[in-house]
This record gives C-alpha cells, sequence and structure tokens, in this order.
C-alpha cells in the first residue's frame, strides 16, 4: 500500500512537473523573441538615421526604401539584405570593422 501511494506521489509530481514546463516553454521563447525584436528594432532605427544623412528614407506605408525620390530595388548592408520587387535602384552600404558607413554605392 505504502509503494503505490508513493508512486501515485512521485506519478503526480512528474506530470505536475511536466504540465508546468510546457506552460513556461512558449513563455520563454515568446519574451526571448521580444528582446530580440527589440535589439533588432534599435539597430533598424539606428541605421535609418545613417541612411537619411546619405539621402536613403524608410517609407513606412510601401515597406521600402526611396533613393532620389525612386523606389529601391536592392539595399545590401551587411548583415542586411532588403529586396523588392518593383524599384529600380541598387544600393550597397560597405562598412569598416568598428561598423562605420566607407562605401554608399548606387547602380
Amino acid at each position: 500500500m505504502i509503494k503505490t501511494k508513493r508512486n501515485a506521489v512521485i506519478t503526480g509530481i512528474v506530470i505536475l512537473g511536466i504540465v508546468c514546463v510546457l506552460f513556461l516553454i512558449p513563455h520563454l521563447f515568446s519574451s526571448a523573441n521580444m528582446a530580440a525584436g527589440e535589439a533588432t528594432e534599435a539597430v533598424f532605427q539606428e541605421r535609418l538615421l545613417e541612411y537619411a544623412e546619405l539621402g536613403l528614407h524608410y517609407d513606412e506605408k510601401v515597406s521600402g526604401f526611396f533613393y532620389n525620390e525612386q523606389r529601391v530595388r536592392r539595399l545590401v548592408d551587411v548583415p542586411s539584405l532588403f529586396q523588392y520587387d518593383n524599384g529600380i535602384v541598387e544600393i550597397t552600404i560597405t562598412r569598416n570593422s568598428k561598423g562605420e558607413i566607407i562605401g554608399f554605392y548606387i547602380k
């Protein structure tokens, strides 16, 4: 009888642990994704400021970049790549090891 109760308690604890883990895993991953998303958004905002100095602007309505009022078809800024189907201009930005822009090439 004692073994049966002990086994029932152990089984209950194991099941409770599994349920807790299954409940917590999505929350842990969503928090990690939010933190990564916030960091990515901060980097994107910093880059937008740099791009504005070069005459490159981002239009949120069409979710695309423009240079001299022309839609950018492809923007390469390692590690980022933005590519759109209906753009005209191709822009490549190069950076040094400190992350500073050292080249701005337009095709």
